[in-house]
């Protein structure tokens, strides 16, 4: 589905990312802290915090509506 082809490209930025932030990019320590480290991250799905390797970010909520599908709310953490 669309959905999980979107987080796989946070995902993959949120590394690239990490990895962009560290002098040696190969340095598997450094990648992990920058990753664990990641607060509003500005992504496909959204804006992304990682707190204690949990995903902190909002989540839609869409309902099906005389068989379409309509936005409903957000909801934030």
């Amino acid at each position: 589905t669309h959905t999980w082809g979107a987080m796989a490209a946070d995902a993959y930025n949120v590394i690239i990312n990490a990895m962009n932030q560290c002098s040696d990019p190969h340095d598997r320590v450094c990648v992990n802290e920058k990753i664990r480290a990641t607060k509003d991250f500005q992504g496909v799905t959204g804006t992304l915090t990682l707190q204690n390797g949990d995903a902190i970010r909002s989540a839609v909520i869409n309902e099906v509506k005389d068989g379409k599908l309509a936005f409903r709310t957000v909801v934030n953490p």
